[in-house]
Order: C-alpha cells, then sequence, then structure tokens
C-alpha cells in the first residue's frame, strides 16, 4: 500500500506579498500534485506487466528504430491477442489502448489510419484524434508518468515510450477512500511566533496487475524518436 502526500508552508510575509491567493492556488497545486502522483503510481504497476509487445517484432529496446511505431497492423495483432486470452472489452465493444502523445501523433501519420478516416470521417485528421480503430479506444495521456526513456544501447539516444493494451479488469485500484486535506493555523512548538501556517494532503491507495494476459505494456518509438547512425 502507497501512502503518500505533500505539505505547502505559507509565510507571513508571502501572504501580506503576493499578488495571487495564496490559499486558493496552493489548494489547486495540492491537488494537481494529487492527481499526477496517483497517476504514477498506477504507470508504476502497469509498467510492469509480464507481457510486452513491441512493434516489427522486435525483441528489445535496443532493438527499435524511429520506424517501429504503433499503427493499425499493430492494432489488429494486440486485439488478436487480447481476444484469444478471453480479455473482457469494455462497454462499447472495445479495448482500451492509452499512450503518450508522440505515440498518438505517429498514428496519425499511420497510412491505414488516414485512409480510413480522410472519407468516412475526416473530422478526426483535423482535430488528431484516432479514436476507435481496429476495436481499440485510442485514450491519449500528457502526465509525466508516460515521459520517454532513452535506450540504453551504447551509441543509442533514441526515444522511447510506454504505451498499454488493457481489457477490463486487467488491473485493480484500491484508493481506500483516505483522501484529507489539512490545515495547520500559525502557532505550535516550532512556529512560536505564528510566522506561517501549513496545508497539505495525504492518501493511501493499491494498485494491483489483476490478469497479465489482459494487459499488454508496448513499447514502441514516437514521432520524435530517431535512429542512430
Amino acid at each position: 500500500v502507497s501512502y503518500d502526500g505533500k505539505v505547502i508552508r505559507i509565510s507571513e510575509l508571502a501572504e501580506l506579498t503576493a499578488s495571487h491567493p495564496l490559499v486558493e492556488k496552493s489548494i489547486w497545486t495540492l491537488g494537481l500534485h494529487a492527481a499526477e502522483l496517483y497517476d504514477q503510481l498506477v504507470f508504476n504497476v502497469i509498467d510492469a506487466a509480464s507481457n510486452v509487445y513491441r512493434p516489427n517484432s522486435k525483441a528489445a529496446d535496443t532493438s527499435l528504430v524511429h520506424t517501429d511505431r504503433i499503427g493499425y497492423a499493430d492494432f489488429a495483432a494486440l486485439l488478436a491477442l487480447h481476444q484469444d486470452q478471453g480479455a473482457r472489452p469494455f462497454d462499447g465493444g472495445d479495448y482500451v489502448f492509452v499512450c503518450p502523445p508522440q505515440v498518438n501523433s505517429a498514428l496519425l501519420l499511420d497510412p491505414d489510419y488516414k485512409a480510413a478516416n480522410q472519407f468516412g470521417d475526416p473530422g478526426k485528421l483535423w482535430r488528431g484524434e484516432v479514436g476507435r480503430l481496429a476495436g481499440l479506444r485510442v485514450v491519449t495521456s500528457n502526465a509525466p508518468s508516460f515521459a520517454a526513456t532513452t535506450q540504453a544501447g551504447a551509441g543509442q539516444s533514441s526515444k522511447v515510450y510506454s504505451s498499454f493494451m488493457v481489457g477490463r479488469f486487467a488491473y485493480q485500484v484500491v484508493d481506500l477512500q483516505s483522501l484529507e486535506t489539512n490545515v495547520v493555523p500559525p502557532g505550535g512548538a516550532t512556529d512560536v511566533l505564528k510566522q506561517s501556517y501549513k496545508i497539505g494532503y495525504k492518501f493511501s491507495q493499491k494498485s494491483v496487475i489483476s490478469n497479465q494476459n489482459w494487459l499488454r505494456r508496448v513499447r514502441s518509438s514516437g514521432l520524435n524518436s530517431v535512429t542512430n547512425p
């Protein structure tokens, strides 16, 4: 179980001289921090999934080149893998593919995606939205946890991204209903002169993969990946 939180200290001088409402801004900052931390904790669990898929049958991240991007053919392969394993789809009959922006942008350049939408739903092309493709619902996240990693091979610097092909009930999250926000007024043993007060939050949660066969960690290049000479 993860038990996490953050505290912001607001000094008397800062409150007197600040040009914006410190309490409201602090609460907004803490809310954003809590959401991103929660997302990071879930990401850390599912990014350790035992089943890994790479485009073009690449065996390792060090083998990926900038053209190893996810496309329609990969979606069809992932769909078959999940259906073979009896993975449950979400409401509407689709599985979910969660990816960072660079992987989503690479999908937008896939010729099969463009051919499927240029006449049937050209609005997707203008909006930069993949939407549904080959039985997968594409969801894009720019959360910090989806940042690229760099290849570990000697002389390599191409960016590699984690995306996830998810079936329903593939993983579970229990938040224990423990999110708390606390305010400590000025004074006390550590603030005898009453010069500051503190605002903070804490929560506890647990994430677990409940069925490895219904989850695929997808490692691929993004639009900004390069191939070293």
